[in-house]
C-alpha cells in the first residue's frame, strides 16, 4: 500500500516540477515555446491530474471499503461532506486537467502565465492531503501556507534546473547561446537564493508542525527520522551544488563561454537535478509513514 502511494505521490510531484517548475522557468526567462514544449506541458498536467484522480481514489476505497461505494452518488457525497482531504485530490485532478487544456489552447505567450496559475493552485490542494491537513485551529492555516509555499518553492527551484539542464544540453549551437545561458544563470541566482531561504524557512517550520517541538529527538529511530535525515542530506548536496554553480562555474561560463566550460555546468546541474528527484522521492515517501513510528 505505502509502495502504491509514494509512487503516486513522486508521480504527481514529477509531472509538476515540468508542468508548472519548468514552464514557469520558460515564461521567466522569456524563452521561445513551441507547440511540442506545450505538448509535453499539457501532458504533464494531464499525468498529474490522472494520478491525482487515482490517489484520491484509493483514499476513498480505503475509507469506505468497496470500490461500489466509492463510484457510488452516496459514497462520494459522503466523502466530500466528511473528510476535506477528499476535495483536496478533487481539486487537483480538476486543475490539473484544465491548466492541461488551457495550455493547448491556440493562444499568445503571456496567456501562458494563466495554465501556471492554475498548476500552482492544483499543487496548492497537496496541503489538505498530507500530513499539512492533520494539523487543526489557527496552527492548521499556519501548517497549510508553510505547506503549500514549500511546495511551490520546490518546484520552482527544481523547474528552474530543468529549464538551465535543457539549455546547457543544446550548448553545442554556439557562443551565443552559451552566453545567453551564463546570463540567465546570473539573473536567476537572487532568485534561487531565495527559493533556497524559502524552502528552509518552510521546511523547518513543517517538520516543527507535523513531528512537535518536544518530540523531535523521538523520531530519529523512526522510518520516518531516517527518510527525513535523507532528505536532508540531499538537500545539503543541493545546496553545495547551486553554492559551485553560482560562485565558480556559471562566472567561468560567463568569462569564457567555451563548450568545456558548459560541459563543466552541465555535469554539475545534472547531478544536482538527481539530487532533487532524490529529495521529491523522499518527500513522496515521507507522506505516507507516520512520523512517531506508530
Amino acid at each position: 500500500m505505502e509502495i502504491w502511494d509514494a509512487s503516486l505521490r513522486l508521480l504527481q510531484y514529477g509531472a509538476a516540477v515540468i508542468g508548472l517548475g519548468v514552464l514557469t522557468a520558460f515564461l521567466w526567462a522569456d524563452e521561445p515555446i513551441s507547440r511540442k514544449a506545450r505538448a509535453r506541458f499539457a501532458f504533464a498536467g494531464i499525468v498529474l491530474s490522472a494520478a491525482a484522480a487515482v490517489d484520491g481514489a484509493r483514499f476513498f476505497h480505503a475509507v469506505l471499503g468497496s470500490w461500489g461505494d466509492v463510484f457510488s452518488t452516496e459514497g462520494a457525497g459522503f466523502m466530500l461532506s466528511t473528510f476535506e482531504p477528499a476535495w483536496g485530490y478533487g481539486a487537483r485532478a480538476a486543475l490539473a486537467f484544465i491548466a492541461a487544456m488551457t495550455i493547448l489552447l491556440p493562444a499568445g505567450r503571456a496567456s501562458l502565465w494563466l495554465p501556471a496559475a492554475i498548476f500552482a493552485a492544483s499543487m496548492a490542494s497537496f496541503a489538505w492531503t498530507g500530513h499539512g491537513g492533520m494539523t487543526t485551529g489557527s496552527a492548521g492555516l499556519f501548517h497549510k501556507v508553510s505547506t503549500i509555499a514549500h511546495i511551490l518553492a520546490a518546484t520552482m527551484w527544481l523547474g528552474a534546473l530543468g529549464f538551465f539542464l535543457s539549455r546547457l544540453l543544446r550548448s553545442g549551437r554556439g557562443t551565443g547561446d552559451r552566453q545567453r545561458t551564463a546570463s540567465l544563470l546570473s539573473r536567476f541566482s537572487g532568485l534561487g537564493s531565495l527559493l533556497v531561504i524559502a524552502l528552509a524557512i518552510t521546511g523547518g517550520a513543517n517538520t516543527i508542525f507535523i513531528i512537535g517541538p518536544d518530540r523531535l529527538s523521538e523520531t530519529a529511530g523512526t522510518a520516518y527520522g531516517m527518510v527525513l535525515a535523507a532528505k536532508l542530506v540531499l538537500f545539503a548536496g543541493m545546496l553545495a551544488l547551486a553554492a559551485l554553480n553560482r560562485f565558480a562555474l556559471a562566472p567561468a561560463l560567463a568569462r569564457s563561454p567555451t563548450e568545456a566550460q558548459a560541459t563543466r555546468l552541465k555535469a554539475a546541474v545534472g547531478i544536482e537535478m538527481l539530487l532533487g528527484a532524490g529529495v521529491i522521492a523522499c518527500v513522496a515517501v515521507l507522506g505516507t509513514l507516520d512520523p512517531h513510528g506508530m
